[in-house]
């Protein structure tokens, strides 16, 4: 459950990319600020 809670920011960051990917535009941009930011504030 720990590891759950622990990588569900960047789950949900790098589900929504892959569903505007999939679904928006081939051109959705990769939400690299999103998971420098989730990296930084969870991982460290």
């Amino acid at each position: 459950m720990r590891a759950l809670v622990r990588h569900a920011p960047l789950a949900v960051v790098v589900t929504d990319f892959y569903l505007q990917l999939q679904y928006e535009s081939r051109e959705t941009a990769y939400p690299l600020t999103g998971i420098r930011q989730i990296f930084e504030s969870s991982y460290r």
